[in-house]
This record gives structure tokens, C-alpha cells and sequence, in this order.
């Protein structure tokens, strides 16, 4: 039998209006400060730009508290869908979208190498091997993001997927 694997995404795809390169966390999931772990198991981003001149966009995964301008307090909430496994309601977890860089969650944590994408239409479908997927404890409200770094004007549209542990 298949784990329960959920999902979150964008819901939309968002266009950052930042006139210089400046860090915004455009997908992050969270579970509850006392709950159950999370793993990371596979994400997907991908811009729609047009422009082939443009500047590669820096994307980074990260693990954090969201201590601070956490998931609610900035950005759109998302809802968490379960996408495989037997049916088991997505309770105490949360997901958001598109914080504006001025509130950018704090206590990160990367994980793996940074990496850049051009904003001309570049797309990544990522899924972690098995055993190499990143997660997190029990406590402390812990959870994934993902962040770019866009050098111009570009819209994109993210989803990442996980199980609990």
C-alpha cells in the first residue's frame, strides 16, 4: 500500500514585480508544532517567460520554523490535497504561496545545491531518490520552502509533495 502522499502548489501561476533580484519564497508547507514529521519527496517550478535574454532565476529548498512571518501571517494560503495512498485528511499542516520579499520566513535551513533556471520558459520535475528525500521532526511547527531569486519580472508556478513521517 502507497504512503499518504499530499500536495500543494501555486493554485496559480504568480508574477513577482520586483524591479531588482530580491529573495521570495513562492511555495512553503508546514506541519503543526506538535504533530508529525514531514518528508519531502518530489517539486516541481516552472517560469513563463519569454524573453531568452533574461537572467536564470536562483531556486532554493529549504527546511524551517516559520517562527517568524510564517505560513498565514504573509503570503496566499493553499490548500493541502492528498494526492496517493489510503485516505487520511490533511490535519495539522498547512501551505502557503507567494510572500512578499519584505517578509521572507525566517530560520532557514538549504537543503541540497542551489541551482538556477532560465525564466524562458525553464521547468524542473524533481523527484528525490529513494532514501535521499529530506524531512524534518515533530516539533517546533517545521516545514519546507522554496525560494527564487528572479533578476526580472517573470511569472511562475510551483508544487512540491510529501508524506508524513
Amino acid at each position: 500500500m502507497a504512503q499518504a502522499l499530499y500536495a500543494v502548489d501555486t493554485g496559480t501561476t504568480f508574477t513577482n514585480s520586483l524591479a531588482t533580484p530580491a529573495v521570495q519564497t513562492i511555495l512553503a508547507f508546514a506541519s503543526s508544532a506538535t504533530d508529525h514529521g514531514l518528508q519531502l519527496k518530489k517539486y516541481r517550478i516552472g517560469f513563463n517567460g519569454v524573453t531568452a535574454s533574461n537572467t536564470p532565476v536562483l531556486c532554493r529548498i529549504y527546511s524551517c520554523t516559520f517562527a517568524s512571518n510564517g505560513i498565514g501571517s504573509a503570503g496566499s494560503s493553499q490548500t493541502i490535497k492528498q494526492v496517493a495512498g489510503r485516505a487520511i485528511a490533511a490535519t495539522n499542516m498547512t501551505a502557503g504561496s507567494n510572500w512578499p520579499a519584505s517578509t521572507e520566513p525566517t530560520v532557514k535551513t538549504y537543503i541540497g545545491e542551489e541551482f538556477s533556471l532560465t525564466p524562458n520558459g525553464g521547468t524542473i520535475l524533481y523527484d528525490f531518490p529513494l532514501g535521499d528525500e529530506p524531512d524534518t521532526f515533530n516539533s517546533g511547527g517545521m516545514g519546507f520552502g522554496f525560494e527564487i531569486t528572479p533578476a526580472q519580472v517573470v511569472g511562475f508556478s510551483a508544487a512540491m509533495f510529501f508524506t508524513r513521517i
